[in-house]
């Protein structure tokens, strides 16, 4: 067949291809607008309001991620303006994944050509874990980038020393955005030490293993200059060891679940995957094509060294993988590419589409009117609590974040008790969800006894009268209260509708008894109705 004869099929492929990735592209976005927020970046976009606040990281609030993450989060982050802080934190990994893809796209396109590119474009576009995590505010979509960034310089420029320097500075890189980042380091790291023992040249692996530490050493260098530098190194670098080497009882578990998951959301993905893998292995003989294959495949065993491999660490490794599965398909369909690829992308979108529509059709308005109630009916100096950080206010505990993993360290004493910090930080807001509801029963019994539903998943201070005729109520910060009740009620003595408490533990009585009853802080009427919801944060389903 002529090259006339082929045009008009090329350029209908082509025009279907496009078609297609405009339509993944439309789709991340109405993803990365309308899905919930979960947990973990509530945490993160909490450490940013923090530092944005005044609040120094790792000496005025615990935590484990390394910095470089929530440098690129506060300049974003408006202390007054939480809804638009979540807003534009979503419009940076939107941004930083469409990176990640393009690069896909031009990796593909040093190792398969033209075709190879586009359907990594599309490939990637509609493989639901890239995009339903990719988006998410967190580091790993950042070290996707840097990981694929590093692949690209490999497959792209010359000279071994300059190449793998380069690499070595992403990967240190990606060190500050996650503990995680180690693992690909030592990847590309085979592969600079096979060259440096090949070409008889030390320099190949030494010089790389240096510039992977300036990243480190910079960081390390400005947080000494503020006394914080021990600090990190505990909880940040000894805490991750800790993880990894499985010296303490911190939950982990294996990758395989959730792998086999994801994976059978995409499997046209998968198999294409596997068979490029297999493929290069027997087919090509050029070392770029080679690495290649040989990166995505130790990705993915190294999930196996995670000690957490929940989904969202899948998104460092799918880009290799998205390469590989596009080199494949361009290649070994020969001069029926155009065909190959139009029917890749529609065979990968019959599961992907359906799927993202879904998401896209979620809201995150319940969260953003979680965080506007607290912000109306808290003052800005109040402190709040609930092991999340679903809130622009000050910590009443310092460990704001604390997942199953942590609890349980906290059980065990790793981290200060809850219930003094509540006391002397005098909380005045607590938010109900599934970490709170985890609670140990002396935190639980303190929060019952200082706080009552005022609103969705917000507890203010306030107790129940219900079932007692009298009770001892400590207030951890002076406030006006007021009644609530079709009943009659004194404090210390003095009946009482609404006035200014004291800090301390007054003794309220009921002298006419009515169901429901309860004292509770003099707020604004509520504009969160209902019982408090387990699903304020969307799970891993």
């Amino acid at each position: 067949m002529g090259i006339g004869q082929r045009g008009p099929l090329e350029l209908l492929c082509a025009a279907l291809t496009g078609f297609a990735i405009v339509v993944g592209v439309v789709l991340l976005v109405v993803v990365s607008r309308q899905r919930e927020f979960q947990v973990d970046e509530v945490e993160h976009l909490h450490a940013a309001y923090n530092i944005r606040d005044g609040r120094m990281i790792y000496r005025d609030f615990w935590q484990g991620h390394p910095p470089l993450l929530y440098a690129l989060l506060t300049p974003l982050t408006d202390v007054h303006n939480p809804v638009a802080t979540y807003r534009r934190a979503r419009i940076l990994t939107v941004t930083l994944l469409l990176a990640t893809i393009a690069l896909c796209s031009l990796a593909a396109r040093r190792l398969g050509g033209g075709w190879a590119a586009a359907l990594a474009f599309a490939l990637a576009l509609f493989h639901t874990t890239l995009i339903e995590r990719g988006i998410e505010v967190r580091p790993d979509g950042a070290l996707a980038l840097l990981i694929i960034g590093a692949l690209a310089i490999e497959l792209s420029w010359h000279g071994p020393l300059r190449r793998f320097s380069v690499e070595a500075l992403l990967l240190g890189l990606g060190g500050l955005l996650t503990q995680k980042a180690v693992l690909p380091l030592a990847i590309f790291a085979m592969m600079w030490i096979a060259a440096a023992v090949r070409e008889r040249r030390p320099r190949l692996i030494i010089q790389p293993l240096l510039l992977s530490l300036v990243p480190l050493a910079i960081a390390l260098a400005v947080l000494a200059a503020m006394g914080t530098a021990a600090a990190f190194l505990r909880d940040v670098v000894f805490s991750a060891t800790s993880a990894v080497t499985r010296s303490e009882n911190r939950g982990t578990f294996s990758p395989l679940g959730f792998l086999i998951v994801e994976q059978s959301r995409n499997v046209a993905f998968a198999l294409l995957a596997i068979a490029g893998l297999i493929w290069i292995a027997l087919r090509r003989r050029d070392n770029a094509a080679r690495f290649t294959a040989f990166v995505a495949l130790a990705g993915v065993v190294a999930l196996w060294a995670s000690p957490f491999p929940w989904p969202y660490v899948q998104v460092g490794i799918i880009p290799p993988l998205v390469v590989v599965a596009a080199t494949f398909v361009a290649c070994a369909s020969g001069r029926r590419a155009p065909v190959a690829v139009v029917a890749v992308i529609a065979l990968a979108g019959v599961t992907a589409v359906p799927r993202l529509m879904r998401k896209g059709a979620g809201s995150p308005d319940l969260q953003f009117a979680t965080l506007r109630e607290i912000a109306r009916l808290t003052a800005p100096n109040a402190t709040a609590f609930d092991l999340a950080g679903l809130y622009f206010r000050p910590d009443a505990y310092p460990v704001y974040a604390m997942s199953g993993d942590m609890l349980l360290s906290y059980v065990h004493g790793a981290f200060p008790r809850i219930v003094p910090e509540l006391h002397r930080n005098a909380v005045a807001c607590v938010l109900y969800d599934y970490r709170t509801s985890a609670l140990p029963a002396e935190e639980k019994a303190f929060i019952g006894s200082h706080f009552t539903h005022y609103g969705g998943n917000i507890y203010l201070p306030g107790a129940d009268l219900t079932r007692a005729a009298s009770i001892e109520f400590e207030v951890l910060a002076p406030a006006r209260f007021r009644y609530e009740g079709r009943g009659a009620i004194a404090v210390d003595g003095t009946p009482f509708t609404r006035g200014l408490l004291t800090r301390g533990v007054h003794h309220i009585s009921t002298i006419r008894p009515a169901t429901p009853s309860r004292i509770v802080i003099d707020a604004p009427p509520p504009a969160l109705t209902g019982p408090p919801s387990l699903s304020l944060f969307p799970t891993f389903d």
